[in-house]
């Protein structure tokens, strides 16, 4: 008899934006099994605005599930704080290490116990050469 492995990512999430007639909200649904996730689309269409929602820095409606781990869950009032997340999350502006590469900083985000997933940069490189999106 075989166990099965949670998902290691499942997300179905709603980001209310704005106010009054200004209000809309970007949506973000997608499962990730195994392996790498590359996010990537136009400019300004919600992609680390839905990195930051899956950490928990700006609020979301749905529900989010790392490995077996509810961090969000709207509708059962549930929304684990950022800092027990153990999700690391590198901002594409140099906001952490300045003086280091974005390599740099994702490593130095792995050195410590509490970052559950940490993106390997050099071999995501390279699968996105091998499909020709890099």
């Amino acid at each position: 008899m075989s166990v099965e492995k949670p998902t290691a990512l499942d997300v179905d999430i709603t980001i209310p934006l704005g106010s009054g007639r200004d209000r809309f909200s970007v949506r973000a649904r997608f499962t990730l099994s195994k392996g790498i996730l590359v996010i990537f689309g136009a400019s300004a269409t919600g992609k680390s605005l839905t990195v930051r929602a899956v950490a928990g820095l700006v609020p979301a409606m749905g529900r989010i599930r790392v490995g077996g781990e509810i961090l969000l869950d709207a509708e059962a009032q549930v929304n684990v704080a950022p800092e027990r997340r153990r999700v690391g999350y590198v901002p594409q502006h140099a906001a952490l290490f300045p003086h280091l590469s974005v390599r740099d900083n994702v490593e130095e985000c792995g050195r410590g116990e509490h970052v559950r997933f940490v993106v390997d940069i050099e071999k995501t490189r390279q699968r996105l050469a091998r499909k020709r999106i890099a």
